[in-house]
């Protein structure tokens, strides 16, 4: 018998969290870990994982989704990695600073996921008060918290990037000018071109690992099942265009990626810079 190092509450070998203080720990190595890690200190282990059944980001510990109540099984097929948004721990660029702290436990967050991964409590993306399950606008700001799918009447929360029912995706950022849209826009602030709403695919991630600090992940050309690195360009076999942040399949006149803004002609010409190097 092992005790938290947190709390030095007794603990099970093999326990994932402490019961006593909520402290979270490696499902590989049952290390400690901190809040919002996406990997083990310890041993690389990817911790942040998407449920299956809303995709909300989840700590791999997690029993059940706060989103939805979808019991997670760490050893099963219920929890797959697939990270939501490009931060941080996706990107080689410099960390982004976090946008606020948990009302409920003071945990550092970005207010803009409408949640807290360390105690579950629901937030206003606007104003980052806490919220209840049934209030349907902020009590604080009162600006609306949830909405109906366009495509199939879905109810979302206002932070949804895509509907889970239908795959209709809400453009976050606008695929021509790169200006910041809203998912009530029905054109871009910045440029005024229309913006679509529609079912959108991403490529399935297969592997990821860590090259000199940089998260690498390869992914499964849906058209044709070839693995490869989309940060290095196009499918080589069949040409199809993958977000190399979040794995988004590309339009073909798509330079901006409309979840998560990756610009891919700076990726290719980041890549041909150094080759001239």
């Amino acid at each position: 018998m092992t005790s938290c190092p947190t709390c030095s509450a007794p603990l099970d070998e093999q326990s994932v969290t402490c019961s006593n203080c909520g402290q979270a720990f490696c499902p590989t190595c049952f290390g400690p870990t901190g809040a919002g890690e996406p990997f083990c200190s310890a041993c690389d282990e990817e911790l942040l994982v998407a449920c299956t059944g809303c995709k909300r980001e989840v700590n791999r510990a997690t029993t059940f989704c706060p989103e939805c109540g979808l019991a997670l099984n760490r050893a099963g097929p219920l929890l797959v990695p697939e990270y939501t948004r490009i931060r941080k721990d996706m990107s080689d660029q410099a960390d982004e600073p976090y946008s606020g702290r948990c009302p409920n436990c003071a945990t550092e967050l970005y207010i803009e996921d409408g949640f807290c991964n360390e105690c579950g409590q629901s937030l206003c993306t606007s104003c980052g008060q806490s919220v209840d399950d049934g209030d349907k606008s902020c009590p604080a700001c009162g600006v609306k918290l949830f909405f109906s799918c366009p495509l199939c009447d879905f109810e979302l929360m206002a932070s949804t990037e895509m509907c889970p029912n239908c795959n209709a995706l809400f453009p976050t950022v606008c695929s021509h000018c790169g200006g910041t849209v809203q998912a009530s826009d029905t054109e871009c602030p910045s440029c005024r071109r229309p913006l679509t709403i529609q079912s959108r695919q991403s490529a399935r991630t297969i592997r990821t690992f860590l090259v000199g600090g940089q998260l690498i992940r390869m992914v499964a050309c849906p058209g044709c099942g070839r693995h490869s690195n989309p940060a290095k360009g196009p499918c080589p076999n069949c040409g199809i265009r993958v977000c190399a942040g979040c794995q988004l399949i590309l339009f073909a006149e798509e330079r901006i990626c409309p979840r998560c803004g990756q610009h891919v002609e700076e990726v290719a010409n980041e890549k041909s810079g150094h080759q001239r190097s």
